[in-house]
């Protein structure tokens, strides 16, 4: 075997995965949950009711980044349907400015997030087998998004593994049994139906919610992406209707690629997109 040398930022997931996990099961198993718990951060489920999904016109496509010499870059550009095209990087920058409120590590509380934080799907793939991130409902659902330290985040992308169906069933008992306003959950049980929800988990080894860091979100979150759904709606239906654009939507590369979107993939998506805006607006104005 030729000498190599090892990468340090890769490293503690190395031993956790292929060391500590074959020679101590219960042992990996306790530790992998209580990193899971103290470190993983959450959206808070008050504000999750009002906003369960925060970019539904957005979906993960990383071909979207230049990979050649000569490539041109197409972040943000829109699909055949109209969806933006992002290569997560829109799902991790919603929470730069966010605080993160935590009662067990004051490492984390009252502090914002910097490098080394990971934006890892929950689910990585739907009960039909597809990439959750590929679905707009599902890739910016906030029950299927947890921020974790790189090393931890990666042992949840592995399918069937104990990290994975451990943040599977966390997200369950936060999320999965809220209230929700009549019009709104429409729209998060279809959220909900494509993904399974047989973890395997044991219920006493899954946290007391107060152990739970989540987010603190500023007041005018909310408001300002529920104003981007309807901007990206109100230009699909003048694409849809063969009209000039009035100005930017969004990003450059979206509002320069949105008249090649067919006009009834246009009309489709920003019928969904007025529906899911209105129950937003009905359950903002509830509170």
């Amino acid at each position: 075997m030729p000498i190599r040398r090892i990468d340090g930022n890769n490293i503690l997931y190395h031993y956790l995965q292929k060391s500590l996990r074959k020679e101590d099961e219960e042992l990996f198993q306790k530790l992998i949950s209580k990193l899971i718990i103290d470190l993983g951060i959450w959206f808070p489920p008050s504000h999750y009711c009002r906003l369960p999904v925060p970019l539904p016109f957005v979906v993960r496509d990383a071909s979207c980044r230049k990979r050649k010499k000569g490539q041109k870059d197409q972040w943000s550009s829109p699909d055949s349907k109209g969806l933006l095209r992002d290569d997560n990087t829109l799902i991790k920058n919603m929470v730069n400015t966010f605080e993160v409120n935590s009662k067990t590590f004051n490492e984390y509380h009252g502090h914002r997030l910097g490098n080394g934080f990971v934006a890892a799907h929950v689910w990585r793939l739907m009960s039909n087998e597809q990439l959750a991130s590929k679905n707009p409902l599902t890739n910016s659902f906030w029950p299927n998004l947890i921020w974790l330290p790189r090393n931890v985040a990666k042992l949840t992308d592995i399918d069937g593994s104990f990290a994975q169906r451990f943040v599977q069933a966390i997200s369950l008992k936060i999320y999965r049994n809220l209230v929700i306003d009549n019009e709104l959950n429409y729209f998060v049980e279809k959220c909900w139906s494509l993904l399974p929800t047989d973890h395997g988990i044991a219920e006493e080894l899954i946290p007391n919610l107060t152990q739970i860091n989540y987010f603190k979100i500023p007041s005018d979150f909310i408001d300002k992406k529920l104003r981007n759904i309807i901007t990206v709606s109100e230009g699909l239906e003048l694409v849809s209707q063969g009209r000039e654009l009035p100005g930017k939507i969004l990003h450059t590369r979206y509002t320069e690629g949105l008249p090649q979107v067919d006009p009834d993939a246009a009309q489709s998506l920003s019928s969904e997109l007025a529906k899911y805006a209105n129950a937003v607006q009905l359950s903002i104005d509830s509170q």
